[in-house]
C-alpha cells in the first residue's frame, strides 16, 4: 500500500505542476480496459477528481473488442463511474478516407473525445501514456526524421489532452494494479510486429536497454528538458515571422531563399498543414531556381490548390525594361526557334502588349481551331509549376497572341494570303530555360 500512496502522491504533484485539471472540474478518461487506462481511472478517482469514462469499440478484433467493452462497463459500474461507449466502423471509415487503420482509429477516437468532453462539461481528456510510451514515441519520430518538436515527445498538456501518467513507468503501473486488486484486459494486437511502434517496443527498446538499462527514463527526461527550449524556439520563430512580414497566409519565399534559416521558417509556416519535408524542399528549391533575369517585380504565388488560403511570394527578380522586338521579314524559316513568333502583320491590333499570365487565360494554339487553357499547354511543355505562374504572354487588344517562347496562336498566322510577315521576339526573355525545345504540334 505504501507504493500505491507514493504513486498517488507523484501523479498528484505531476498534475499540479503542469496545471492539468482545474479545481473540482470533471475529467473525461479514455478507458480502453488495458492496464494503463484502468490505473489512470482508478488513480484519478482515488485523488477525488470527478471522472467520466469514455470507451471506443473500434470493432476490429471481433469477440475481443466485445470483451473489452463489457469489461469497461463492469469496471465503471463497480466504482460508480459514468461510462460512455461509442462503436465505430473503423475499416469502412479508413477505406472511405484512404487512411491506415491506425490513423483512422486515432482520428475517430479524438474527434469523439472532444465532442463528448464538451457535452459532459469536462475540463480535459485524460489519456494513459507512461514513460515507456514516451520513449517509443520519441524513437518513432527520430526514425522518421524529426526536429525540435519531435524531441519533446508527447506533451503533458496539449490543448485539452492531458497525460497524468507520464511520470510513471509501466512496471509501477502494474504494481499499482496488483496492490489494488484491479484486473485489466490485454489487446492481443500489441504483441504483433506489423506496426512500427510495436517493433520499437518489442525489439528496439530491449536492445537499447542492453546499452542503457534506463534508456526510457533518459529519453523521457530529454523530452521534459526540451519543452522549455521549444518555448524559446517558438518565440524566436514568431520574432522572425514579424521581421520578414510572414503572416498566417503569406510567405515571402524569394526574400528568404538565400537565408540560412529560410527552410526552417518555411517548415514552421507549413507545420500542421499536411506537407512533408520533400515537398517543403521542392518549394524552397523552386524558389532558388527561379532567380533568373527573366522575372519581373514581385508576384504572389497562390497555392490554394495545395492548401486553401496559403500564399507564397516567389518575389521574382526585377529585369531590364522588356522590349517587344518587331520586324517585317520575307518568310518564315523552316527551322523552329521558340524565341520567335510569326504573324500576319496586317491583321493585328497595335500596340502589342506584354503581361503576366492569368489563371483563366486561354489561347487557340498554332495548328488548332479551338481555345485551350494556357496552363494545360505549359504543363504539356513540361514547364515547372512556379515558372508557369510567372509566364509572360503577348496580347493584341484582349486577345492572346503568344505564350512567350512556348506557343503562338493559330489566329492571325501566316498563310499564303499574307502580304506582310511580322516576326516578334522579346530578347530579355530569351535566356528562359525551356524543358521542351521541340516544335509544337
Amino acid at each position: 500500500m505504501q507504493d500505491s500512496k507514493n504513486i498517488l502522491r507523484r501523479v498528484s504533484q505531476y498534475i499540479d505542476r503542469h496545471k492539468m485539471i482545474g479545481d473540482n472540474r470533471r475529467v473525461l478518461v479514455a478507458l480502453s480496459g488495458g492496464a494503463d487506462s484502468v490505473a489512470l481511472l482508478h488513480i484519478l478517482h482515488s485523488l477525488n477528481h470527478p471522472v467520466i469514462a469514455a470507451h471506443c469499440n473500434f470493432t476490429l478484433r471481433g469477440e475481443e473488442s466485445e470483451r473489452d467493452e463489457q469489461f469497461v462497463r463492469d469496471l465503471c459500474q463497480r466504482f460508480g463511474i459514468p461510462c460512455h461507449v461509442k462503436r465505430f466502423e473503423t475499416r469502412s471509415y479508413a477505406a472511405i478516407h484512404h487512411l491506415s487503420i491506425e490513423t483512422a482509429a486515432r482520428a475517430l477516437r479524438y474527434e469523439w473525445f472532444e465532442a463528448l468532453r464538451q457535452a459532459t462539461d469536462c475540463s480535459c481528456v485524460a489519456v494513459a501514456h507512461h514513460i515507456e510510451d514516451q520513449a517509443e514515441t520519441i524513437l518513432l519520430k527520430i526514425i522518421r526524421g524529426t526536429g525540435i518538436r519531435g524531441l519533446t515527445g508527447m506533451h503533458p498538456v496539449r490543448n485539452k489532452i492531458v497525460r497524468p501518467l507520464l511520470c510513471l513507468h509501466k512496471q509501477e503501473i502494474l504494481r499499482y494494479l496488483a496492490s489494488n486488486d484491479l484486473n485489466y484486459v490485454t489487446d492481443s494486437t500489441n504483441l504483433e510486429r506489423d506496426a512500427l511502434r510495436n517493433r520499437i517496443r518489442l525489439d528496439v527498446i530491449p536492445l537499447l536497454e542492453t546499452i542503457n538499462p534506463k534508456v526510457s527514463t533518459s529519453l523521457s527526461r530529454m523530452a521534459e528538458d526540451m519543452l522549455p527550449i521549444l518555448d524559446f524556439f517558438r518565440k524566436d520563430i514568431r520574432s522572425l515571422f514579424q521581421q520578414h512580414n510572414i503572416t498566417s497566409d503569406f510567405f515571402p519565399l524569394y526574400d528568404l531563399a538565400s537565408e540560412p534559416y529560410g527552410a526552417l521558417l518555411l517548415h514552421e509556416w507549413l507545420y500542421g498543414k499536411g506537407f512533408n519535408r520533400t515537398q517543403e524542399h521542392e518549394m524552397m528549391r523552386s524558389g532558388i531556381d527561379s532567380l533568373g533575369t527573366h522575372w519581373q517585380s514581385s508576384r504572389v504565388l497562390d497555392v490554394r490548390r495545395v492548401v486553401s488560403g496559403l500564399k507564397i511570394d516567389y518575389g521574382y527578380r526585377p529585369v531590364e525594361q522588356l522590349t517587344i522586338k518587331q520586324e517585317i521579314v520575307s518568310e518564315v524559316p523552316s527551322d523552329y526557334d521558340p524565341h520567335f513568333a510569326y504573324f500576319d502583320a496586317d491583321e493585328l491590333i497595335y500596340p502589342l502588349k506584354l503581361r503576366r499570365v492569368k489563371e483563366s487565360d486561354c489561347i487557340t494554339p498554332f495548328g488548332r481551331s479551338t481555345p485551350v487553357k494556357i496552363n494545360k499547354i505549359m504543363k504539356k511543355a513540361r514547364i515547372r509549376y512556379p515558372d508557369r505562374l510567372s509566364q509572360w504572354v503577348l496580347c493584341h487588344g484582349d486577345e492572346l497572341l503568344w505564350i512567350v517562347n512556348v506557343r503562338s496562336s493559330n489566329l492571325h498566322r501566316v498563310t499564303e494570303r499574307t502580304k506582310s510577315i511580322l516576326r516578334i521576339s522579346v530578347p530579355a526573355l530569351n535566356n528562359m530555360k525551356l524543358d521542351n525545345n521541340t516544335p509544337p504540334t
